[in-house]
Order: structure tokens, then C-alpha cells, then sequence
């Protein structure tokens, strides 16, 4: 619609809002179902062409966006939330949960990730979804979103560099350390880190991606955290250990590059 005028114009635009956003809500957990029930087959492929991946991806973003530009709003003012603001939160956060459930089962080929990438997910579900402060409180979101960023990280060979650009590293490690308080969320993002290193080719960047964050996994409460995430992330340490290493003694001139 139009931009609108004042006075109780705004309130029924805002009325025909939510009711757009109950119906992409509505579409949107009936397209993860479908997904989910057809493992393959047409419903699968038409879901991955790359012009609907791209929907989806922006989708996600565009989730993102607002409800950061509410939280930002809603800050500034110092009111309290309304129940209006809280139905279109949780239609937001419905949404970009559903999409990115849609995701991780797509994600299920190396073809299919690479596509993901070409669309800009890997960048998007760092900043968008496991660094977004509406991810705070978003368990279920979180969740999902370390899920898909560990599935792009299975064929590492072919996509730890724009991971890497991404600041996937950094991400996985804040979400499996701390912010991530759904364990299931945190090992998958534990074995993000790990497999990032353990199938990148070559491993440096990647080692140099986790090394910087060092810091965080030796800060981590370790009675907090599960075993698994503990265990995936030594693995990890251990993966980075001699490329770290290696490049120190080339940089002092003891071993040659």
C-alpha cells in the first residue's frame, strides 16, 4: 500500500500488515512441512531453485531487519512492549524459523550448498540470525541457524572460504561457548568449528579463523557446557594446533612454507 497518512489511517494499515504477515507465516510453516515430508521428488526441487532460494535467504534478512529496527524503536522510547509488538515478533521469528528449517533440509548436497552461497546465506545466517541480538531469546532460532550453518560447513573443500569471509568461525564459536543455550544448538555449532577445519583445503585460514577465538573457548564454563560441545570443540583446537604452529616457525624462518 501506499505511504499512509496520520491519525487512525495507521492503525488499519498496521491491521492489514499483520494480517500480510499471518499469511507469510502461514506459507511459510506449510512449505517446511512439504519440505520435510517429501525428502525428494518435485516438491524438493521446486523449493531449491535458486530463485527461490534467494526469496528465502531475503526472507530471512528482512526478519532480521525488523524486528532489530523494533527492538531499536522500542529502546529508544523506554515504553514496554505492546501485545500488538509481541504477536508481530512471534510472527517475525515464526517466519525466519520456519525458512531456515526449509534450509537445513535443503541443504542436504554439496550442489545445493553452493547454490545456498551464491545467494548470500552464509553472511546472512552469521549476521542475520546466530549474531542478531533478537537471537537472544530466540532458542529455537538459534538453534536452527547453528544447524545450517554446521550443514554448510560439511563440504568444506568447497566452501570454507566464503565461510570464512562470512566470519562463520567466530560465529560458531560464540554460539557453542555462550550465546547458544539450547545444548542441541551448541553441539551443532561445535561441530561447525570442527568440521570447518577438519575438511578445509588448506586448513590455515581456517586455522587462523579459530585461533583467534581462542579466548572465547578458554572462557567457557565447562560445567555449563554439554560434553559433546566440549569434546568437538578440543577436536577442533587440536585440527588448528599445527597449522598455527607451522605458520609461527615459517614466519621465524624455521620451516619453510
Amino acid at each position: 500500500g501506499g505511504g499512509g497518512g496520520g491519525g487512525g489511517g495507521g492503525e488499519a494499515a498496521e491491521m492489514v500488515a499483520m494480517e500480510v504477515l499471518n499469511e507469510v507465516v502461514a506459507a511459510a510453516k506449510q512449505l517446511a512441512q512439504t519440505v520435510s515430508e517429501h525428502k525428494g521428488g518435485s516438491p524438493v526441487a521446486a523449493a531449491a531453485t535458486p530463485a527461490n532460494l534467494a526469496l528465502m535467504v531475503g526472507l530471512i534478512s528482512r526478519c532480521s531487519s525488523d524486528l532489530r529496527t523494533m527492538a531499536e524503536v522500542g529502546n529508544a522510547q523506554g515504553a514496554d512492549v505492546t501485545d500488538s509488538e509481541t504477536k508481530r515478533m512471534i510472527a517475525y521469528s515464526e517466519v525466519r524459523y520456519c525458512i531456515l528449517q526449509v534450509l537445513s533440509l535443503l541443504a542436504n548436497s554439496d550442489v545445493r550448498i553452493l547454490a545456498m552461497l551464491e545467494v548470500g546465506l552464509a553472511i546472512v545466517v552469521v549476521e542475520d540470525v546466530i549474531k542478531c541480538p533478537s537471537t537472544n531469546f530466540d532458542l529455537i532460532g538459534i538453534r536452527v541457524g547453528c544447524e545450517l550453518l554446521r550443514n554448510l560447513c560439511v563440504p568444506a573443500h568447497a566452501t570454507s572460504s566464503r565461510l570464512i569471509d562470512a566470519d562463520a568461525m567466530s560465529a560458531l564459536v560464540t554460539a557453542a561457548t555462550n550465546k547458544c543455550r539450547d545444548q542441541n544448538g551448541a553441539a551443532a555449532a561445535a561441530a561447525g568449528c570442527r568440521l570447518l577445519l577438519e575438511r578445509s583445503s588448506p586448513r590455515t585460514p581456517a586455522a587462523l579463523a579459530f585461533a583467534k577465538c581462542y579466548d572465547q573457548v578458554l572462557a567457557m564454563d565447562v560445567t555449563k557446557t554439554h560434553p559433546y560441545v566440549r569434546v568437538e570443540l578440543a577436536r577442533a583446537a587440536a585440527l588448528c594446533t599445527p597449522a598455527v604452529v607451522h605458520l609461527a616457525l615459517c614466519d621465524a624462518g624455521l620451516e619453510d612454507g
